[in-house]
């Protein structure tokens, strides 16, 4: 199949390098179209793409996606695409149906786009509510993050940290419930300073991706907890992430869980500090129930949520576009 993935290049999740990444390792000619670079600032990405500016950079990459030839075109962070990229892609003649993929909260914005593509997938059922409130032109359908591969595919030899890890930046429900703590969690990511003096192991820099498995496979289990700012239902990438790299999941209880994980076999869920308090001293004494339950995780992970899956998913609504039935 020829897949072209339009999205953000060296994000802090992964998100379309990961996409890119597993689906040419599963013999897939790729095409990764990107219009938004994590380097960049943000205005200046505005800015290359905007209408009066950015016109021509958008007719650029809308001619080479054509020269590619795909079969689908996926938009990562699909809301995030610029209308003029949308416009080019819209006019552009035999090109193949335009499927988003949304993971976080949106706003009236999404209005203007939606109606650009044949269908969106949201990482939380949350978000495919909102979309049906707000009559967004476009179908909606449920779709979860996957795991990321690249992060490492198996368990290490050898001992692990019997701290749980958390790798996020903070919100205000995070550092809240981290503080009402008694049992330490090693911190890592930019914004964690006001924690240092707590019984927290405190270290306040960007993990890059690469960073994030090694700390996965040097951990025991790996914390989760939603952004509270981004997310309704969902989940995110640390509940699939972490079970590649042999570590069990600790998350917080998400609506969406039981349609991913069996909870409290494959994962581990908790509903206040005092569970996370639980949970880490007895993930302390009983090491093996840890490695039981990174192993369940694995499983389901390798079985329903790996990025093969997910386009196997694309490519079936992508026939069902063509055969015109959608349309």
């Amino acid at each position: 199949m020829r897949v072209c993935v339009l999205g953000k290049r060296g994000s802090v999740i992964g998100w379309v390098d990961g996409a890119v990444a597993a689906w040419r390792g599963g013999g897939h000619a790729v095409m990764a179209a990107i219009f938004r670079d994590a380097r960049l600032h943000p205005a200046l990405e505005r800015a290359l793409f905007s209408e009066r500016i950015g016109a021509p950079r958008a007719a650029v990459l809308a001619r080479r996606i054509r020269a590619f030839a795909p079969d689908l075109i996926v938009a990562v962070d699909a809301f995030s695409t610029p209308l003029s990229l949308l416009a080019r892609l819209r006019d552009a003649p035999g090109l193949a149906p335009l499927f988003g993929w949304v993971g976080d909260l949106f706003g009236d914005y999404a209005t203007a786009r939606a109606p650009y593509f044949a269908a969106i997938g949201y990482t939380d059922s949350g978000l495919a509510s909102l979309h049906d409130k707000m009559e967004l032109r476009a179908d909606a359908f449920y779709l979860p993050h996957a795991a990321n591969a690249a992060l490492g595919e198996a368990a290490v030899a050898g001992p692990r940290a019997e701290k749980m890890v958390f790798v996020a930046n903070p919100t205000p429900l995070r550092v809240a419930t981290l503080r009402q703590l008694r049992e330490p969690v090693v911190l890592h990511g930019p914004g964690w300073a006001e924690l240092r003096g707590t019984v927290h192991d405190v270290h306040v820099h960007r993990v890059p991706l690469s960073g994030v498995g090694a700390l996965y496979r040097g951990h025991a289990a790996v914390l989760n907890m939603r952004n509270e700012t981004h997310v309704l239902a969902g989940l995110n990438q640390r509940n699939f992430d972490p079970f590649l790299c042999g570590a069990a999941v600790v998350t917080d209880e998400q609506p969406d869980l039981q349609r991913c994980f069996d909870p409290q076999t494959e994962v581990v869920v908790w509903r206040d500090a005092a569970e996370i308090d639980a949970f880490s001293a007895r993930l302390r004494r009983e090491p093996a129930w840890a490695r039981q339950i990174a192993e369940r995780g694995r499983r389901r992970v390798l079985a329903e949520h790996t990025y093969a899956a997910r386009l196997a998913t694309f490519a079936r609504l992508a026939g069902v576009v063509q055969g015109g039935s959608r349309r």
